[in-house]
């Protein structure tokens, strides 16, 4: 997320008086930040524990007879159902259908309701009586809503299927290390003209599951979209919230936000829908996108964001429950260690159960491929761990492929002691397949954000550095003892959060800037080459390697590191595609070598390297990597330069060159012994021994296009990766 912070004397007006709390937005936190523990038993810490309901029948349960309505609220003193036609007033045929009496159950708090008829669509809210006074809400269980999710609906699932969504897939990999994952937001792929969009789908869902797409929309352009990824070899695109969100007005199609401010945890986002007033259109058209990815071979991974909630006193969790699914240092003040005013429980029974309900009801109703955590340090280890067990036993042990990492930071004291978070430094008692983001690699590789301090990378004379890149190449974190495995290191340069990775590049060497925003569109060797040389480590490195969608085409924000409501700079420039082309191809091409060497993919055992004799032993780093796996090469050297002109002493025998700086891939480009000369930030790839070719396996398939409002199905022949498992 982007780490935001509340001032505290506002924040304590704003609880005083009783108002929702806003997240305001601040510089990303470079650093981890963590708990101090001293709060320690946090008040309300086994409130209401002995209550928790094990049942996974909570909201809304549909058949076209009956519909069940049922809520945990164990100190409620009475709550009714208020039905509604529409999802709003201010929609056509608007109207109040009723309102009803739930009856509790004393035994396990839960209220009741079962209505006979047939429900299917109709809207609804809950009026809870509580100590937090009367208060209308949307259902915290609902997995369907209205406009701006501010009334549930009640849904019957099987009919927001896409055609064909009984047979669709889940795209597993037979270790989380196999995958090079792309971040991107929804909207950024296609909403500008670029994308070669229909004005009716850019930035929606459809948008991006949309085939035959060109820059422009010209024909004989360069493919972008999602048949850019094919092209490019992406196999794991991770979406950022996807999920229903707060901060956005979903009638209002200018509308932009990353989304980590959430609302409706199981339901998907109205604002990427082409009806946001009609609950089952944004269900069935994030269905096609998913299916229109693992049509293609691309898993999915679903940024969530179980850490804090929008607002607090008056979120829909305090209505239901006051005072319990967050973690508060007395009766009225909330623990704030996610610089959004609240922090939720997860170590308690019925926020975790929500938690591991709500993640296997994605995986299994919507295919889901993997989870990426937002703040995961506000987690406990505990919950973690149950989660990877649950996710563990599904789909008869085939759901230990189901990807997840997260942030192993928060942002202030998050309320449980040091020893129970999910952070860095408690990496060893978390599970193996549980990853972070490796922040001791990425500060190394780019230096600070908005680049005021250089990274290696961009030419720091840094031992310091040079060290943590060496234990990056392995993994590994900056110490031995906080992770076990290199599938515990998610390895990467940028993301989201802060400027691009290339407008760090320009701007840590001063190359461009708020002032010299031309800059960010400069063509110059120089920087392209820095750009090149990091693929070059970042995609040979252990662990799992992770950029932002577009970092292989230059994109650039100009220097816009918090554009989290930008939406014109987030969107996709897609003619950079064509700009920046040798970036795009050397890309793919290091995506091509890492796929072909196993080793590079070790996510169990750390790899032996051979670190050889450079002209320049801070500047240059060069390691040799053997193997014994048939079918591959039995030796590789991965080398990366950050300064001046060098060479590297090459072990015996001739190598072959598959990267040099300029192309990398599968083809020769040439061969080498006894010394490799490299160029200034340039960097290498040499190999010994063959590699079989890498086979392309093609189905075709049905896809989508859309012209106007018309729909339009093709065959096509995609490329499939992968091992698909059916859900």
């Amino acid at each position: 997320m982007k780490l935001r912070r509340i001032v505290s004397l506002l924040l304590t007006v704003l609880m005083i008086a009783g108002l929702s709390t806003v997240c305001l937005t601040a510089e990303a936190a470079e650093t981890e930040i963590t708990s101090t523990g001293a709060i320690g038993n946090y008040y309300n810490a086994s409130y209401l524990e002995n209550k928790a309901y094990s049942g996974t029948d909570l909201g809304s349960t549909y058949t076209p007879s009956k519909t069940t309505w049922k809520v945990w609220s164990p100190d409620a003193t009475k709550i009714q159902l208020k039905l509604y036609a529409t999802g709003s007033d201010m929609e056509s045929g608007a109207a109040n259908l009723g309102k009803y009496d739930l009856k509790k159950d004393s035994a396990t708090g839960v209220w009741s309701i079962a209505l006979d008829g047939d429900y299917k669509n109709v809207y609804y809210t809950y009026v809870i009586v509580s100590s937090a006074g009367t208060n209308e809400t949307y259902d915290i269980y609902a997995r369907a809503a209205g406009v701006n999710g501010d009334r549930s609906m009640v849904v019957d699932l099987d009919s927001t299927d896409p055609e064909g969504w009984d047979k669709d897939q889940h795209v597993f990999y037979d270790s989380q290390t196999d995958r090079v994952v792309w971040e991107v937001h929804i909207a950024d792929l296609t909403s500008s003209d670029t994308s070669g969009v229909d004005k009716n789908y850019q930035g929606k869902f459809l948008g991006f599951a949309e085939g035959g797409l060109t820059i422009n929309g010209k024909d004989g352009a360069k493919s972008v979209g999602i048949d850019y990824l094919v092209e490019q070899g992406i196999d794991a695109v991770h979406i950022q919230c996807p999920f229903d969100f707060a901060s956005g007005d979903e009638t209002n199609p200018a509308s932009y936000n990353w989304g980590y401010d959430p609302k409706n945890y199981n339901l998907p986002e109205g604002m990427y829908s082409t009806n946001p007033y009609d609950g089952n259109v944004r269900i069935n058209e994030f269905k096609q996108l998913i299916q229109a990815l693992h049509d293609r071979g691309i898993a999915v991974i679903m940024g969530v964001v179980y850490n804090h909630t929008y607002v607090t006193t008056q979120s829909a969790f305090t209505y239901t429950v006051p005072n319990y699914y967050y973690r508060m240092s007395s009766s009225t003040m909330y623990i704030n260690g996610t610089g959004c005013g609240n922090t939720t429980a997860s170590d308690k029974a019925m926020f975790r159960n929500y938690m591991m309900q709500s993640l296997k009801y994605w995986v299994e109703e919507y295919h889901i491929d993997g989870f990426r955590f937002d703040l995961m340090a506000a987690h406990d280890t505990d919950t973690m761990n149950q989660i990877r067990a649950m996710f563990n036993g599904m789909y008869g042990g085939e759901g230990k492929k189901i990807i997840m990492y997260g942030e192993p930071w928060g942002a202030g004291d998050l309320g449980i002691p040091t020893e129970n978070q999910a952070i860095t430094s408690n990496f060893s008692k978390m599970s193996s397949n549980i990853a972070g983001f490796n922040s001791y690699t990425r500060q190394a590789m780019h230096g600070s954000e908005k680049g005021t301090n250089k990274g290696w990378f961009t030419g720091a004379a840094s031992k310091a550095y040079a060290n943590t890149l060496m234990r990056g190449a392995l993994g590994k974190f900056s110490s031995d003892g906080f992770i076990s495995y290199p599938n515990q290191s998610v390895n990467y340069v940028d993301c989201h959060d802060g400027v691009t990775w290339w407008d760090n590049i320009l701007m840590s060497q001063r190359a461009a800037s708020a002032t010299n925003k031309a800059g960010f569109d400069t063509t110059a060797e120089l920087y392209r080459q820095q750009l090149r040389t990091s693929f070059t480590y970042l995609f040979t490195a252990q662990g799992i390697p992770f950029t932002l969608a577009g970092t292989e085409f230059a994109r650039s924000k100009y220097g816009n590191g918090n554009s989290y409501n930008a939406g014109a700079t987030n969107a996709f420039d897609w003619t950079r595609i064509e700009t920046y082309a040798q970036e795009v191809a050397y890309a793919k091409g290091m995506r091509e070598i890492r796929a072909a060497y196993s080793p590079f993919r070790n996510g169990t055992t750390y790899n032996s390297l051979n670190w050889l004799t450079t002209s320049n032993a801070n500047g240059i780093l060069a390691y040799q990597l053997n193997n014994n796996k048939s079918g591959e090469w039995s030796s590789v050297i991965v080398a990366v330069n950050n300064g001046a002109a060098g060479t590297v002493t090459l072990p015996s025998g001739n190598w072959t060159i598959v990267a040099d700086g300029e192309k990398a891939g599968l083809t020769s480009l040439g061969t080498a012994s006894g010394t490799y000369n490299i160029k200034a930030n340039g960097s290498a790839i040499l190999v010994q021994g063959t590699t079989a070719s890498k086979t392309a396996e093609y189905n075709t398939v049905t896809v989508n296009h859309y012209v106007g409002d018309k729909l339009i199905k093709s065959n096509e022949s995609v490329y499939k990766v992968g091992n698909n498992v059916r859900p």
